[in-house]
This record gives structure tokens, sequence and C-alpha cells, in this order.
């Protein structure tokens, strides 16, 4: 699977999304800078919201309004790919609504995003289907069988799919996060897997990366102090920085299930491992002891897993139960 030029089956590292979402408040200047700075930071893409607001909420409740004054035109969404092609960034974006679909697919998009309020909205996903762009999916708030009915769903069969692990809570509890869950959604679906984390620092997606994520999605701002209902809870350059650094460190040092051979390794051994050596004076035949032998360094082919020597004065146990030659071990 790939989006755009980042392929999952080469790369180490997992996607780094920056959810820019509406933390631009609605200013295309700032969400060009956004832009900017997330590419500095570490991100492999950043991601919007497209929407009319009539189409996502009454025009009678209060979210009307807030909505209404942070969406971004076609026009705009235009300038931002543009920005995003300039700084080699991926520009995505989450529709909401069918026709939002059409829009962002004309103007490029590598992929699509969707919401966790919207992972039942079976009409939009599968709308989405039809560009047969990659698809990432939330799954906050969903039940397990919800997720189930979505995976099992006709129009996502063998489609190119990355389901993320999701707490829909701004920030969640620690315990709430329970990201050990990406585990079960690996072994039991064949998509990719990851997550979008909202809580606050980085050690919660640190560990869904050891646990198998292979894409990360953090909500992003320049400052957490700007007005918006988001950016208090998002990561700022800093921590989105250091956020990359040890998601690319952490991949390197995954590695394989196997007990690993390692080249550097195999001289240490000869460094740290014990050898047996013995006293001068001993003769063939003579007992050996802790008083007149010894295990210590460099390693000379004798290790104690191999030859035991008694607590007892008067006996030497071997590992094949005889007595060892003193000509056979090494005098020190």
């Amino acid at each position: 699977m790939k989006i755009a030029d980042f392929d999952f089956n080469t790369r180490l590292e997992p996607y780094l999304l920056a959810e820019i979402g509406l933390n631009h408040n609605g200013s295309l200047d700032l969400a060009k800078k956004m832009i900017d700075v997330a590419k500095d930071s570490g991100a492999h893409g950043v991601k919007f919201q497209s929407f009319k607001a009539s189409d996502l909420v009454l025009e009678s409740e209060p979210a009307f309004e807030i909505f209404n004054n942070l969406a971004l035109s076609i026009d705009e969404h235009q300038k931002l790919y543009e920005h995003c092609l300039k700084q080699d960034i991926h520009f995505l974006s989450t529709p909401f609504s069918l026709d939002w679909v059409d829009v962002l697919n004309e103007i490029g998009v590598p992929a699509f995003k969707v919401a966790s309020g919207d992972m039942d909205y079976y009409d939009l996903v599968e709308k989405i289907t039809e560009t047969k762009k990659p698809l990432i999916v939330s799954s906050g708030m969903a039940t397990a069988s919800e997720i189930d009915d979505l995976m099992n769903q006709s129009f996502l069969k063998d489609y190119e799919l990355i389901l993320l692990h999701c707490i829909s809570n701004y920030p969640p509890k620690l315990e709430d996060c329970h990201i050990r869950y990406i585990q079960t959604l690996d072994k039991k679906y064949k998509s990719l897997v990851g997550i979008s984390d909202h809580s606050e620092g980085i050690a919660v997606s640190l560990g869904a990366v050891a646990l198998g994520a292979r894409f990360i999605e953090k909500h992003f701002t320049l400052d957490k102090s700007m007005d918006g209902p988001d950016q208090s809870m998002s990561m700022d350059p800093s921590e989105f920085k250091a956020l990359s650094k040890a998601s690319i460190d952490l991949s390197k040092s995954l590695g394989k299930f196997e007990k690993p051979v390692i080249k550097d390794e195999i001289q240490m051994r000869e460094i740290a491992r014990r050898g047996l050596y013995i006293s001068e004076g001993i003769k063939s035949g003579d007992t050996l002891n802790h008083s007149n032998s010894r295990f210590v360094r460099p390693f000379n082919g004798l290790s104690s897993a191999k030859v035991r020597l008694s607590h007892d004065s008067h006996k030497w146990v071997g590992s094949d139960k005889n007595q060892l030659n003193p000509k056979d071990v090494v005098k020190s």
C-alpha cells in the first residue's frame, strides 16, 4: 500500500499525519504557514476538513456558526494542495459530504480520511471507494461489532485501507487509551492499522508503534494558546519533532520476532564471557574445585554452563559427570 510516494512495504517508520483540521481558524495564510512548519516538524502529510456547514450540522445548532466561519472554499483547498506540492508534503482531507469527495478527488488528494463520527456513514465511505484511492478510517466511539460491520461491507473487500484505533475524547485519560487493542485489530483484519491519538504527549503514539501501528495521526498547531476548539489539545512543532524522531528510532529498533544473531556481539562474547582457569601445580588426576580453579575472563572455550565446579573441595562435578583432567584446562 502507498500514500503518494510513501510505500508502507519498504518504509520502517510509521506515516505521520499532522491534523491541522480547523486550527487554521479560517485563514488561508495561517494554513499555509502550518503546512510549512508541519513539514519541518517531520510530518509526511497534513490533513484538513472539507465541508459546507449546512451539510454537516443543522442551522439551528450552536455549532453551525462555528463550522460556517471555519469552512474553507474549493479555491482555498486548491491553493493549499498546490502549496503542499511545493513543500513536498501530502495534502489530505476529511470530506463530510458526498460532493466533497468529488471535489477532493479532482484536486488530487492521494488518500481520503473518514472521521470517527462518520465511520458508520456507509454512503460516504462507499463513495470514497469509487475513487480507488487509499482510505483511512478512524474508529473512535465505535463498538467492536460496528467496526466488524464496517470491515465486512462488500465495498471494502480487498480495498486498500488503514484502520485507526481512536478514543474520541480530547484528551482521553491514559487508562482509557487501551492501545493493546491495536494488536486485536491487526490480527482480525487484513488492513494496516494505526492510531488517531488525541492524548497528550508522545507516549501513547510510540506505544502504538511498538504494538504494530503503521500510521499516526495527531492534531497539530503552531501555538496551543491560539483561539480555536482544538488548539490546546494539539501538538506544537517541538512536540511533533520529538514524536517524529522517536518514532523513527523506535521503528529501527523493533526488528524481528526471532532472537537475532548480531555480528557485533560475537566479538563481545570473547571479551565478556568467562572461561575455566586452574592454578599452577595441579597434577593430572587432581580434583578441581573453587580453591584451585576459577572462572574468569577471557573466554577460553570452557564455560560454567559446560563445566561445573563443586563447592565441596573433595568432589568435582562436570557436565558429563566425569572428572576433568587438568591437562585439558588452561592454567592461570
